[in-house]
């Protein structure tokens, strides 16, 4: 069995140990567990049918399975226990900076250097350039722009300078800052957007061929170790579908409609 994340690495032990669980309800106790070499919309492991069980952003999914090319489909998210989640699957954009720049709000931004993870991430990407879009912020409102390839070397990147702000997963963002309480001192949240549905769980769809989405869900759910869950500060798995999903296809869709396809 082959399972992929195409997420941050610095919750790589969570999906792993979910990736575990998926394989024992499977009656597969071998798993393969590994980081995506590859972007998820051009994956070759994802689209000769390798993966079994992917951790993945609600978006791209939601492009693969608009454009026909879907071998996978969501079955859970995680509930995060933090008060701001509201007991419920969803996630935030935190625009962050640092904090001796005088910046309440992305508007104040302008002129400054934004580092992104990946164009076809909803929380890097796609979620700040449907704000730029909403409020009008599309007439080369950044100095520069750069790609950091990772969340996580996008705050790096603040942090040290070479790039002045970025969109990032608010639970990565946590997750940075529980690993080096230090960071709180070095960078703020200037914005929140949001919320938005978390990134799923998901499995091939051959695995529907035994057993529903809603039956894996609940198996899955069940098998999933509770220290698991609480080294993640998750308060529960729950599922989802791609209804879920649709709100961060629409703004994707919307900024694909105006022109506004590249952050500038």
């Amino acid at each position: 069995m082959l399972a992929q994340s195409y997420l941050s690495p610095n919750l790589y032990s969570l999906y792993e140990a979910v990736a575990s669980s998926f394989a024992q309800v499977a009656g597969n106790n071998e798993v393969l567990f590994r980081q995506a070499a590859y972007d998820i919309m051009d994956d070759i492991y994802l689209s000769s049918g390798e993966v079994d069980i992917a951790f993945a952003c609600g978006l791209p999914l939601s492009r693969l399975e608009s454009e026909g090319r879907g071998l996978l489909v969501p079955i859970l998210a995680p509930v995060m226990d933090a008060a701001r989640y509201d007991k419920k699957p969803v996630y935030f954009s935190d625009i962050i900076t640092r904090v001796e720049v005088h910046a309440e709000r992305l508007e104040d931004l302008r002129g400054s250097v934004f580092t992104y993870n990946d164009s076809g991430s909803h929380s890097g990407y796609n979620a700040p350039r449907y704000a730029m879009l909403q409020r009008g912020l599309t007439d080369g409102f950044f100095g520069n722009i750069t790609q950091s390839h990772a969340h996580v070397r996008s705050v790096q990147a603040v942090i040290l300078g070479n790039a002045d702000c970025a969109s990032i997963d608010s639970i990565v963002l946590e997750q940075e800052l529980r690993s080096d309480p230090t960071l709180r001192e070095r960078l703020k949240v200037v914005e929140s957007l949001g919320p938005y549905p978390n990134p799923p769980v998901a499995i091939h769809k051959t695995w529907l061929k035994r057993k529903s989405v809603a039956a894996w869900a609940d198996e899955l759910i069940r098998a999933i170790p509770e220290s698991i869950l609480q080294e993640a500060h998750i308060a529960r798995y729950q599922p989802v579908g791609f209804a879920d999903y649709e709100v961060l296809y629409k703004m994707f869709d919307a900024a694909q409609v105006a022109g506004f396809t590249t952050i500038r």
